[in-house]
């Protein structure tokens, strides 16, 4: 039987709004800054230097060893992006929401963290497993979390709250959208679409290094679970061809490595770097592939209601075809794997499973050629 010693499993949600960057922008909206090229970078680069005053940050806590953002910002070290390249690349601004906290009975943390661009709100939460537990357990106790009302974020244990993961994020976004355009925006209700998910296995017992993935063998079974979330996962069966859901990767992986994939997850299984000195790390490439996927959904997301006023006859303002557009193009260099950007074809099947449609639509408008 597999034990899992360290897990990390990090949600993504984007809900985008053109609403800032509207020619006549929200004039009560306490970060109305976000919505115009020049405020937007005059306060990233507050964030910068750790002087912006909501407490917003870069998205990289550290400038150094951020290999995600240096290849998306086609070589530019972080730490010295001006305001003027943060906006032409849409790169959010980081907010923490909550200290890191303890679930009511299961053996795992959570910590969750808000990125507010000029278009929309994008959140991140991530679960980390704090003691050894037998596999099955480990993706019983995080489909639990998704089902049932089991998170207790700080201060609602004195009121007796507890609440889903889905709950939790829409409390988050809403406190997002209300430090943003202010109470009576987030007041508006609005529905969560499905979270893209990012599951590393970080060290785990009982692997066999050399040993192939069996396809509808159990590590399958188990890797199709943390992307798809069943809470039916030992008894769903067939599984999708395990070939057809592994993604490649670079250089010669031992056949016991995958990089998995459904429509809205992704589960990094390298067991050869279980623990071993002087092995990748695996906290790194799970951060850089939780960036990824969350500016695919971001920029997809802003393509999708971009596309859908242009359909619906809306002009857009100056500044939403600013941003609409450079998403469009960023879309197109992440799909082809450009050297001039971080390149992953789990960016590449991210987009083809999930907006393509409306990604064609943006890109059209602008004179651009379909992916």
């Amino acid at each position: 039987m597999i034990e899992v010693e360290a897990l990390r499993v990090s949600f993504a949600w984007m809900q985008p709004t053109l609403d800032l960057l509207a020619e006549q922008a929200l004039p009560n909206a306490p970060m109305r800054f976000l919505g115009r090229d020049d405020t937007f970078g005059a306060q990233f680069e507050l964030a910068q230097r750790g002087q912006q005053p909501n407490g917003l940050e870069p998205p990289w806590p550290k400038p150094a060893g951020q290999l995600f953002w240096t290849y998306y910002l086609e070589g530019s070290e972080p730490g010295s992006v001006r305001g003027t390249e943060s906006w032409r690349a849409l790169v959010p601004l980081r907010l923490k929401l909550a200290a890191s906290f303890e679930l009511s009975q299961l053996p795992l943390t959570v910590f969750a963290e808000g990125f507010l661009y000029p278009h929309g709100f994008g959140l991140g939460i991530t679960v980390e497993l704090t003691q050894r537990q037998p596999i099955e357990a480990v993706v019983n106790a995080l489909i639990d979390l998704q089902q049932k009302r089991r998170l207790v974020p700080p201060g609602a244990q004195a009121r007796g709250g507890s609440l889903k993961l889905g709950d939790y994020a829409a409390q988050c976004l809403s406190k997002l959208r209300a430090d943003a355009l202010g109470a009576a925006a987030a007041a508006r209700r609005v529905t969560l679409d499905q979270p893209f998910s990012i599951a590393t296995i970080m060290r785990a017992n009982e692997v066999a290094v050399n040993a192939p993935i069996v396809d509808q063998g159990p590590v399958h079974q188990v890797l199709e679970a943390l992307t798809r979330w069943s809470p039916t996962w030992q008894a769903d069966s067939p599984l999708p061809p395990f070939a057809k859901r592994r993604i490649p990767t670079k250089g010669n992986s031992p056949p016991s490595h995958a990089l998995y994939a459904s429509k809205r997850g992704r589960v990094i299984w390298f067991p050869a770097y279980f623990g071993q000195p002087g092995a990748p790390n695996l906290t790194c490439y799970h951060r850089n592939l939780f960036y990824a996927s969350l500016q695919v959904e971001s920029l997809s997301a802003l393509s999708s209601v971009a596309a859908e006023s242009i359909a619906g006859g809306i002009a857009l303002s100056p500044w939403q075809s600013d941003c609409a557009k450079r998403a469009a193009g960023i879309l197109g260099r992440l799909y082809a794997g450009a050297s001039s950007t971080y390149r992953s074809m789990s960016a590449k099947l991210h987009i083809d499973e999930n907006r393509k449609t409306e990604i064609n639509g943006n890109r059209q408008y602008f004179g651009m050629p379909t992916l």
